[in-house]
């Protein structure tokens, strides 16, 4: 994908070969996917998920460029935005995977939110979480006296992601 140079949000993108030259290329590798029922989900993401879909799905990436909103932008455009996303869930041609709490009961009516609707919108809960995240050793950093003294890459690690119901 390209994206085009912007500080704003939401940011637009082509796919590769549609748009100019001056666009910032965008590069992901989606690694893994995986479904998740219902049932598997925290109450706070079975909340975000529409009342009609009982699964959704996650996503193991590897970013190999990092542009600002890469990620939320990039699996939008190829309809699958991500749950609870209320920048990028309705921005693309191709949303056929939208999860969007406005669309979630379709026995509500149009424009109204019960209560919990409405706090989970405001609070602007994303299901987008990094589980590991990789720095690599510094040229010098044995030497320097900073937190990376040992020269050696620093790696941190999640047990699970927040829309994860514990295991039993």
């Amino acid at each position: 994908h390209r994206m085009l140079p912007s500080t704003w949000a939401p940011k637009v993108l082509r796919a590769e070969g549609q748009a100019p030259r001056h666009w910032l290329t965008c590069h992901l590798k989606v690694l893994g996917v995986r479904v998740l029922q219902r049932d598997a989900l925290t109450p706070a993401a079975q909340l975000l998920l529409p009342a009609a879909q009982q699964e959704a799905f996650e996503a193991d990436i590897d970013l190999m460029t990092g542009r600002t909103h890469q990620i939320r932008a990039q699996l939008a455009f190829e309809g699958h935005p991500i749950l609870g996303d209320q920048v990028y869930q309705n921005r693309t041609e191709n949303n056929t995977h939208a999860l969007s709490l406005s669309n979630r009961a379709d026995s509500e009516q149009e424009g109204a939110h019960g209560a919990k609707d409405a706090a989970w919108e405001e609070r602007g809960l994303l299901c987008l979480q990094a589980m590991s995240i990789r720095f690599a050793a510094l040229p010098g950093s044995a030497t320097d006296g900073g937190s990376h003294a040992s020269g050696k890459e620093r790696v941190f690690e999640l047990d699970h992601a927040w829309w994860r119901a514990a295991p039993t």
